[in-house]
């Protein structure tokens, strides 16, 4: 008798990765990955905005701009930016800004 063995194909999760706003930045790592692989996201500010986080379904992931994880499940992830000029910046000062 022969015995013959079959292997399934590995599991593939998707990961997508997008930048909040638009505009705001890019974003690189998005792709099929073999379950279990390591995956690296990345997020780059475009002039004037800040990178702040990655999120998934609203709940903060890394505050890292390059971000590791092990392959698990499918994911969509929120690299969100935000423009500098939005930013407060407060050094004990609380008065009007003078020129």
């Amino acid at each position: 008798a022969s015995a013959a063995c079959y292997f399934a194909d590995a599991p593939i999760v998707q990961v997508a990765a997008v930048a909040d706003p638009v505009d705001a930045g890019t974003v690189s790592g998005s792709g099929d990955y073999v379950r279990g692989d390591e995956v690296a996201v990345s997020a780059t500010p475009g002039e004037g905005q800040r990178f702040l986080d990655w999120r998934e379904g609203g709940v903060v992931q890394s505050l890292e701009p390059t971000w590791v994880f092990s392959a698990s499940a499918d994911r969509t992830l929120v690299a969100r930016f935000v423009a500098t000029a939005d930013l407060v910046f407060r050094d004990g000062f609380e008065g009007p800004a003078t020129p």
